[in-house]
């Protein structure tokens, strides 16, 4: 029997359960979803961390990037100063 699940992440598992009488192997047909569901809820839940670790990183990358125009505008802004003086000289 193909058996159809969806796990907390979403993601669709499917489980071959063999069916018997007794409740151990049911217990077991359980048991082997849930941990399928929790492989696969981990696996969403690290690439999820992967791509919120890639943003914190570009933004420090435009945090940096800002930082560094603003220096370059006020060094452009005081040679234009300097170059004004010079010439009021």
């Amino acid at each position: 029997m193909d058996n159809e699940c969806t796990a907390d992440d979403g993601g669709l598992l499917k489980l071959d359960v063999v069916e018997g009488t007794d409740d151990e192997t049911k217990a077991n047909s359980i048991a082997k979803t849930s941990s399928l569901g929790k492989i696969a809820r981990d696996v969403r839940l690290r690439r999820i961390g992967a791509v919120s670790a890639s943003l914190e990183e570009f933004a420090e990358i435009a945090s940096i990037t800002r930082i560094i125009d603003g220096m370059a505008n006020r060094m452009a802004l005081a040679s234009e100063a300097s170059i004004s003086r010079m010439r009021w000289a």
